[in-house]
């Protein structure tokens, strides 16, 4: 496994020239609250390849990675985009050197959530900024003066407090009865370096703000490590971490499990719902190789036939307001006019104008979303990426 050095990253302009040509990442600019998110959409198989140089390792930095709009400074860092045990050639246990000191941090089952400091007030986020998400955190955390008071220095010292939101609020598949927003690290917004496990614990105690749970240093892994907490139930899993902020993840099989990861690649619905809940991740250690290839196949023609969708669909608005010079009558005159199923979208999408094609985008990731209780829902959607199917590409890995 490659032990390398995070990027120093000091402006946006870095990171940009990085992504230039992957439409697999978006660049998200809240206007009104000053600030621009980085963040990738799809894991394709290239997408985060070993690292080699600076721009390889500036690809793994793309997760949510904020900067302020106006300066280009890093203003939230998140962590780095790392893999489960075994998912790639990298992160095989042969591949490991274990004799270096790491420590096994408990794995949280919730959402990562990261603070800004937004016109004075600390504010907080999920990887693409201030959203539904994340509102919940805001209104919960409004009265606790402990969490404010932490972020707010930590961010004053360029730093980044990482916690994990772990509420019945949002349920993600473990019950968190006693809802907590729960520390994780503390990485800096330039060096990318991470706080030092010990220092994290008396920070956070400092404040009596809850932090996760981890063990001693140690050296050594065998089977019956592994065996052990893939074996663990009730829990996610484990973070493998080591000083130089190196992680590898490894979830338990009772998690993987209950996720239904294996049964999912039965039915064609429940594949859509791991790529648009950016679950697909999580699947892809328990699979053959075969699937793993489908999968990754069949997610990439999803993405690129909606962001193909919304481009069209943007632009054919675009079209209709200018030459209509912003009468939305006369724009309803013609969609309602014209019978080809996409009516609705149109009219999202005129709404949805000066806010971009990656909004109208979004947009009809979320429909998707709400459309996979059935397969007969499915298929009145499919043509939203091009009528591709799951079929398509499992049975033609299979048939290779």
């Amino acid at each position: 496994m490659t032990h390398y050095q995070f990027p120093k990253i000091t402006h946006l302009s870095e990171i940009l020239e990085a992504i230039e040509g992957r439409e697999e990442f978006v660049v998200k600019v809240d206007e009104e609250n000053g600030y621009t998110v980085v963040n990738y959409l799809v894991n394709f198989e290239d997408t985060f390849p070993s690292v080699t140089d600076r721009r390889t390792a500036l690809l793994r930095e793309c997760r949510g990675i904020t900067f302020d709009t106006a300066t280009g400074k890093v203003i939230s860092r998140k962590y780095h985009k790392f893999f489960n045990l075994g998912e790639r050639a990298e992160t095989l246990p042969t591949a490991i050197d274990w004799s270096k000191p790491y420590r096994r941090f408990k794995k949280l089952d919730g959402s990562m959530i990261t603070p800004l400091l937004i016109r004075g007030e600390v504010r907080f986020c999920t990887k693409m900024g201030l959203t539904g998400v994340a509102a919940p955190v805001d209104t919960w955390a409004k009265d606790r003066v402990e969490y404010h008071e932490f972020c707010k220095y930590w961010m004053s010292q360029g730093k980044t407090p990482i916690f994990e939101w772990c509420s019945r609020i949002q349920r993600i598949v473990i019950d968190y009865p006693v809802t907590q927003l729960i520390l994780t690290a503390i990485r800096d917004n330039e060096s990318g370096e991470y706080m030092d496990a010990a220092e994290l614990k008396e920070e956070a105690a400092s404040y009596g703000i809850p932090i996760c749970s981890f063990s001693h240093e140690q050296t050594g892994l065998d089977e019956d490590v592994i065996e052990e907490i893939r074996a663990i139930e009730g829990e996610e899993g484990d973070v493998f971490r080591w000083a130089d902020g190196t992680m590898i993840k490894l979830k338990g099989e009772w998690y993987s499990l209950l996720h239904k990861t294996l049964e999912h690649l039965n039915h064609e619905k429940d594949v859509i719902r791991l790529i648009v809940d950016e679950k697909l991740d999580d699947a892809k250690p328990f699979l053959p190789e075969d699937l793993v290839k489908a999968s990754e196949d069949f997610a990439k023609s999803i993405f690129l036939g909606i962001k193909k969708m919304a481009s069209d669909l943007y632009w054919e608005v675009q079209a209709d307001y200018d030459n209509f010079n912003g009468s939305k009558k006369k724009f309803a005159e013609k969609v309602t006019g014209n019978k080809d199923g996409l009516q609705g979208f149109k009219f999202s999408t005129w709404d949805l104008l000066d806010d971009g094609e990656d909004a109208v985008y979004a947009m009809l990731m979320k429909f998707v979303g709400s459309q996979l209780g059935s397969q007969t829902k499915v298929n009145s959607i499919r043509h939203l990426w091009g009528g591709t199917s799951w079929s398509d590409f499992r049975d033609n890995n299979q048939e290779e």
